[in-house]
């Protein structure tokens, strides 16, 4: 894996989704894991009712996950191509 890839696993957002794993979320959003990796790229943003579910279920798992912690990965990702 290179660098560049692996900064982009580094934002509070990415850890969250790799430690719950692209697959499960998917099933638990009904979207498909591409979609998810879409995110992880910064190419695409989880819609808002999306992020909602991410929260809630980071903060089920004991995490605290903000808005502009879900929204500012995309942006940081872009930032660095």
């Amino acid at each position: 894996m290179s660098k560049k890839i692996k900064r982009r696993w580094k934002s509070q957002f990415a850890r969250f989704v790799g430690a719950y794993g692209v697959e499960l979320l998917a099933v638990e959003l009904d979207v498909s894991p591409s979609a998810i990796y879409h995110w992880i790229r910064g190419a695409t943003t989880p819609r808002p009712a999306h992020a909602g579910v991410i929260q809630h279920l980071a903060r089920k798992g004991g995490t605290r996950l903000t808005m502009d912690e879900v929204y500012g990965h995309s942006r940081s990702v872009r930032a660095d191509n």
